[in-house]
């Protein structure tokens, strides 16, 4: 039951599956990392309170990633990770929060991404420098939004409340870049959890996919190849004669070169011999009546 086309529908499933766990696995690498350099950041710059370790992060993060122009062209829908970011050294405003907010929740800080949209679209990262007190902090190199969330603690209400607000409208997952789906749907507020967390690591999304795309096909194989076994054991069960009807129903069709060619053995009047006879008399006759005219 398991032909060469099944085994390589199989074969392909488990290697997407191989190749979701490899992604899997750098992620859990990347970790490592991001632990250990928010450490050694917090580390060299002496920060103890949330307060001093945000200003800490944000400051090294500002240093290392510049704003560049030219990554706006061609960028993959699954962005660069964290890690890439801070090592490539330049990036925008989403490269440059989720570097942020991975360095922030390796050392135990909350905090999720915003994206503000209005006069002067950007993404921020939303804090919790405390309980109940979520506070709005801008990673990434930008003059007219440093001016504005550097100054003071500013809040998600504050920023979108007139009589100047800084943005007209929010979201934490940015679903205006999927098509369709971001014309009607453009608000979503989510709260902290194991989801956001997933969002801002691309190489855990890859890996969810792959793994995903991979045991579909499994299932759908697996599935394909019990209905044809519960198929077979209804047809035992019918009886040998139902067996043998689906085998003809099923089989290959006849061969017409291996069919033997019918012989004609009839000498009568009618039989295709004595028919291939007087044609070939005919034939003779006209022939000879031909020459004479010449």
């Amino acid at each position: 039951m398991m032909t060469k086309r099944k085994v390589i529908v199989l074969l392909f499933g488990i290697s997407l599956i191989l190749a979701g766990c490899f992604h899997a696995l750098q992620a859990s690498r990347d970790d490592v990392w991001y632990r250990a350099t928010a450490e050694a950041i917090l580390k060299s710059a002496g920060a103890a309170t949330i307060r001093e370790q945000v200003d800490a992060l944000r400051a090294e993060v500002r240093r290392r990633v510049r704003p560049d122009s030219q990554a706006l062209q061609d960028r993959p829908f699954l962005r660069a990770s964290g890690r890439e970011t801070l090592q490539a050294g330049r990036g925008q405003n989403g490269d440059s929060c989720r570097a942020f907010i991975r360095l922030a929740r390796a050392v135990g800080i909350t905090c999720q991404r915003v994206n503000l949209f209005g006069p002067h679209d950007t993404v921020v990262v939303e804090v919790e420098m405390g309980p109940g007190r979520p506070v709005l902090v801008a990673p990434h190199e930008d003059p007219e939004t440093n001016a504005y969330f550097d100054g003071r603690d500013r809040t998600l209400d504050e920023v979108l409340m007139p009589p100047a607000p800084f943005a007209s409208d929010y979201s934490n997952i940015n679903l205006r870049r999927v098509p369709l789906l971001g014309d009607y749907v453009r608000r979503v507020r989510t709260p902290q959890s194991g989801l956001t967390d997933l969002l801002e690591s691309p190489l855990r999304m890859k890996a969810v996919l792959l793994v995903t795309a991979g045991s579909l096909v499994i299932l759908l194989l697996l599935t394909d190849l019990l209905l044809i076994v519960l198929y077979h054991r209804r047809l035992k069960a019918a009886g040998p004669e139902a067996m043998a009807r689906s085998d003809a129903a099923s089989g290959p069709s006849p061969d017409l070169k291996s069919c033997p060619t019918p012989r004609f053995r009839s000498t009568g009047a009618d039989s295709p011999q004595s028919l291939s006879d007087g044609t070939d008399e005919q034939f003779r006759s006209s022939a000879l009546g031909a020459s004479h005219f010449a």
